[in-house]
């Protein structure tokens, strides 16, 4: 079985490196990121006979890149495929620790939000509803329209474009639509709709990506209906593929709805 691999990150002096030093004790090995003069923190321990391991990345505010924390904490994030990314929240100051939050969701790294030092927020007065802060973070529509091979529109293609088309470039493009699909699916609320679309008549572009993304999910795909416009068979009920024609382009689409 593999590592696990978890990175804490959030503001300084929200907790984080205590939650670091609980979870690794002894077991850390401290050195300097290259080329600065930045602590390296790195942790280890087993949970129910599974090895896990942990980076306490520096506290910075924001990830602007203007500061060596910045740059060293949006260049591991977005350069290193975590298991679990930890943002501890000081919900004490919660307004200023979300804007980290914010940035970190828009480069679309997937977070796991830990509201720490909430004694500290209830002796300010302050209670964070966590429910609520969820579902700020969601949205009730979602338009997310797809890159592909652009096999749609291969009929207004110059021949450049033609001859670059190729089983490679359909399968890459399969699985970065996966990936976006499976993400955007993650911010949409319950009861929310998506609407899911490509420039590509391919079904592994197109109803193989959806199927795959809607494994374990709790949601329906709802019929769309186009009238007076050329449809190639789908093999998933209720989206439609229009067929390309000498007057426009081929495409797909697909209208989700979260349970």
């Amino acid at each position: 079985m593999s590592t696990l691999a978890i990175a804490l990150t959030g503001n300084p002096n929200t907790g984080k490196s205590t939650i670091f030093n609980q979870l690794t004790g002894a077991r850390q090995k401290i050195g300097n990121w290259p080329g600065v003069t930045v602590d390296k923190k790195v942790g280890y321990l087993n949970y129910k006979d599974r090895a896990i391991s942990v980076v306490d990345l520096p506290g910075t505010y924001s990830i602007n890149a203007r500061s060596p924390e910045e740059e060293i904490v949006i260049d591991f994030l977005m350069n290193n495929k975590m298991d679990v990314v930890v943002d501890v929240v000081d919900s004490s100051n919660i307004e200023r620790n979300l804007f980290l939050t914010v940035q970190l969701l828009e480069k679309g790294i997937h977070l796991l939000v830990d509201l720490n030092m909430q004694d500290e927020a209830k002796r300010r007065g302050m209670n964070v509803d966590a429910r609520k802060l969820e579902d700020f973070f969601r949205f009730d529509q979602v338009l997310l329209d797809a890159p592909c091979s652009g096999s749609g529109t291969m009929l207004a293609c110059d021949a450049r474009t033609t001859r670059a088309f190729s089983e490679k470039l359909v399968r890459n493009s399969a699985a970065t639509q996966l990936q976006m699909l499976k993400k955007a699916l993650t911010m949409l609320k319950s009861g929310g709709t998506m609407v899911y679309s490509t420039c590509s008549i391919l079904e592994m572009e197109n109803e193989n990506v959806v199927k795959a993304a809607l494994k374990g999910v709790k949601a329906v795909i709802e019929p769309i209906q186009i009238p007076d416009l050329p449809l190639l068979p789908a093999s998933l009920p209720g989206a439609i593929c229009v067929c390309p024609t000498d007057s426009y382009e081929g495409f797909f689409m697909a209208k989700i709805r979260k349970e």
